[in-house]
């Protein structure tokens, strides 16, 4: 028992080591940018005009080694727009995207005057 357990914690933090090698993770006024891959790559991306909800996922296992993954839901689709996987501190993380989504509905909306 104690075996298997130290063999899922080793495997968790190998495929952690692994990510943070081939993912990278961006946030910013704009918005949210997830790119794979070392070789070949993959990006996802999504303004946050667009996020409609951002949801936590943590095993008990990650719970424990303080990792999740966040997923990104956009009002135009009913599964995950963008996912970031094996996460550090994500409740950490997760506030910090929702206060940027709240300072993103705050700002006035600017009008095209078609000038």
């Amino acid at each position: 028992m104690l075996t298997g357990l130290f063999f899922a914690i080793a495997a968790l933090a190998l495929r952690m080591i692994f990510l943070r090698f081939v993912d990278q993770y961006t946030l910013d006024e704009h918005g949210l940018v997830h790119k794979h891959g070392i070789i070949t790559r993959h990006t996802q991306s999504i303004q946050l005009s667009a996020v409609r909800s951002v949801e936590l996922k943590q095993s008990i296992l990650q719970r424990i080694l303080r990792v999740g993954d966040i997923q990104i839901y956009s009002s135009a689709s009913d599964s995950a727009e963008v996912k970031f996987s094996g996460i550090l501190h994500p409740v950490k993380a997760q506030n910090k995207i929702q206060k940027m989504l709240q300072q993103v509905k705050e700002q006035p909306v600017k009008e095209d005057r078609g000038r």
